[in-house]
């Protein structure tokens, strides 16, 4: 017997509601995380401009994390806001802290916050939900400037010698990026036009988006400060070939 397939209402209001209670838990770990990493850059020298930007990033994040709740809300996920950020750190424990500051650094920042810059660009060209729209321009301008402190700690370290060993964890960082399975296309969700105007995007276009900041902007971006990027190129081609 076939599945019943949900009918277009049913499944707007599903992905949606799942979209931005999605956002919500992440921009609380985010909140967490900013806090305690402005902390932490402030503690092992990092400069003005990095300690200041992780201070307001936080905030920026607390801001986008309601932001995100009022849309999950409207969409049917009320407690959207009942997410406790995991204790656990990015990178090595066995890591000189400094590395392992720029490790996080570099994945938060230089990786994640570069993407969600491209992804949501690209929402924000197909919505034509205004409440939508709105959220993404607000969350759209800030994530800009966060994945900036990334590139802009990554160069500082870079030239005074440090930073090396992202070389070789690059994968790591890189698979980290992505949920499990999402570039070998496991588990893709049922889809419809109609989700675009609510800022939706099929998984071959997220896939084509990721592939295409990693190599236009992510790589270019380790290039251009030394880092050896070879070792994630072949992580990306074998994962998710042209």
């Amino acid at each position: 017997m076939n599945a019943v397939q949900p009918s277009i209402d049913e499944l707007v209001r599903a992905r949606v509601g799942a979209t931005w209670a999605f956002r919500t838990r992440a921009e609380i770990e985010a909140t967490a995380r900013f806090a305690r990493m402005a902390i932490e850059l402030q503690e092992n020298g990092a400069t003005p401009f990095v300690v200041t930007g992780a201070h307001d990033a936080a905030a920026d994040e607390a801001r986008h994390r309601d932001l995100c709740a009022r849309v999950a809300a409207k969409w049917g996920h009320p407690n959207a806001l009942d997410h406790t950020p995991p204790r656990t750190r990015i990178g090595r424990s066995d890591m000189d802290p400094r590395d392992r500051l720029l490790w996080e650094m570099v994945s938060v920042c230089c990786i994640g916050e570069t993407m969600n810059t491209a992804l949501m660009t690209r929402s924000l060209e197909v919505a034509r939900d205004e409440e939508i729209r709105t959220t993404l321009h607000e969350l759209l301008r800030d994530e800009v400037v966060h994945a900036r402190l990334g590139w802009a700690h990554l160069a500082a370290e870079r030239s005074q010698g440090r930073g090396e060993f992202l070389r070789d964890v690059l994968p790591l960082l890189l698979e980290a990026s992505v949920e499990p399975g999402f570039l070998e296309g496991k588990d893709i969700a049922v889809w419809s036009d109609a989700l675009y105007p609510y800022g939706e995007l099929p998984w071959p276009e997220l896939v084509q988006i990721y592939r295409d900041t990693m190599n236009l902007v992510v790589f270019a971006g380790f290039d251009a400060v030394g880092v050896d990027t070879s070792k994630g190129r072949a992580w990306l081609e074998e994962r998710s070939p042209a």
